[in-house]
């Protein structure tokens, strides 16, 4: 089915293509600084919502 869709045109097929290899590259490099990343930084943004707010009283 895609066959006869991008036959026609192969700028639409360059685009897909292109589309799909930013998102293969994206996601990759994504994979690649999670497993790889520093474990503190990754322990600090994973525990980040859990911490208390501290708001400073501004009543005068």
């Amino acid at each position: 089915m895609f066959r006869v869709l991008f036959s026609g045109n192969s700028d639409v097929t360059f685009f897909a293509l292109f589309g799909l290899f930013l998102f293969l590259l994206f996601f990759l490099g994504v994979t690649l600084w999670a497993i790889f990343g520093k474990k503190q930084y990754m322990t600090k943004m994973a525990n980040l919502p859990l911490e208390p707010l501290h708001y400073k009283d501004k009543t005068d």
